[in-house]
């Protein structure tokens, strides 16, 4: 006998869900061009909201309850490694560039050179 697919329950996003995705994109994408904002928070996990990091602590509950979600809607929460796990690890994330075609990012601005 065939497996029947499951059910699943469609998921509504709210306007105020919906926003806060959009602040936590922001933030990442700020992030990404002002990586140096974190440098005095390595070995930290910090909380970002509005372009401004809101909370950071080397423990990440401590940096979730100093920055709930009723205050920070979307807040953007990151570990920032130490010099030393930077560069013991590097993070590849594909993403789709503008062009369409996938490309390779990381943090560092590093990447796959482009030829």
């Amino acid at each position: 006998m065939a497996a029947q697919p499951e059910q699943v329950d469609r998921v509504v996003v709210t306007p105020q869900m919906l926003g806060a995705m959009r602040q936590g994109e922001a933030d990442g994408e700020w992030l990404a061009q002002h990586p140096e904002v974190l440098e005095p928070f390595r070995g930290e996990w910090v909380a970002v909201h509005g372009g401004r990091i809101v909370a950071h602590s080397p423990d990440g509950r401590e940096v979730a309850r100093a920055a709930p979600t009723s205050r920070f809607p979307g807040a953007l929460i990151e570990y920032v490694p130490t010099r030393e796990e930077a560069d013991a690890v590097h993070i590849y994330t594909p993403f789709v560039g503008s062009s369409g075609r996938e490309n390779g990012s990381r943090r560092d601005g590093a990447g796959p050179s482009s030829s």
